[in-house]
């Protein structure tokens, strides 16, 4: 790999230095970062990750990334055999959280060989303050894309890779039934329906006319004044 880095992806300037300080032991660190530069460049452009998170559903992945959105559902076997059918390879793997503190990875042991795959496959860590996220990753290969886009994986049906779709929870009913149907148009047998996350028993929205909102400021009303009967300790007492 050493070799083809020199190669290939070095530039003759690169080259020159190296061929002068060949053999010098006080210039290996800096050959060794020269490559290392050049392998983490074409790593970076070589490899296309998609992103999902692990488990069930997450109520701060719906406020950072669902809000107002959909959340799909799958599987690992169901990814892997899309990739397979779209003649392409993948790699999967949960992230590595690492702590980062002035420039310096703390909690990556290069002696551990738990640790050592994560060295040369970056796309695999992710800094600590991302834990939440409890990422996993479908790791993609390709060629270098000079416009810095993804990869595509060509004639795939949607009843092939997704299990569920899940609406954001705040929906109305009847926007529910409105998305429901367009997607039962294009794909029957995926399951989709409105999340109840965030959700208590009356778990509409406000509508168009500010009904719900007329009535909120009432029984804010009623129970300052406490003309809603309710006896006052009730609304004062501390655990």
């Amino acid at each position: 790999m050493d070799e083809w880095l020199y190669q290939r992806r070095c530039n003759e300037s690169e080259r020159k230095l190296m061929d002068l300080n060949k053999g010098l032991k006080a210039f290996a660190n800096h050959k060794a970062h020269i490559l290392m530069t050049h392998y983490f460049e074409f790593i970076r452009n070589t490899r296309y990750a998609w992103c999902w998170f692990l488990g069930s559903e997450s109520a701060a992945m719906w406020s950072v990334y669902g809000n107002q959105g959909v959340a799909i559902a799958t599987t690992i076997a169901r990814i892997r055999q899309i990739f397979a059918k779209g003649g392409r390879s993948a790699s999967f793997g949960q992230m590595f959280y690492v702590e980062v503190c002035q420039g310096q990875v703390i909690g990556l042991n290069p002696g551990e060989p738990e640790h050592q795959k994560f060295i040369l496959q970056p796309h695999f860590m992710k800094r600590k303050e991302y834990a939440s996220e409890r990422e996993v990753r479908f790791i993609g290969y390709g060629p270098e894309n000079r416009k810095k886009g993804g990869i595509v994986l060509n004639a795939i049906d949607p009843n092939d890779w997704i299990q569920q779709i899940k609406f954001w929870p705040k929906l109305t009913s009847s926007e529910e039934a409105a998305l429901s149907t367009a997607v039962k148009r294009a794909a029957p047998n995926i399951q989709c329906f409105k999340s109840d996350l965030l959700t208590g028993e009356n778990d509409s929205v406000f509508d168009e006319n500010g009904a719900e909102a007329a009535m909120a400021a009432t029984d804010e009303k009623s129970w300052a004044d406490n003309s809603d009967g309710i006896p006052s300790f009730l609304k004062q007492h501390e655990c």
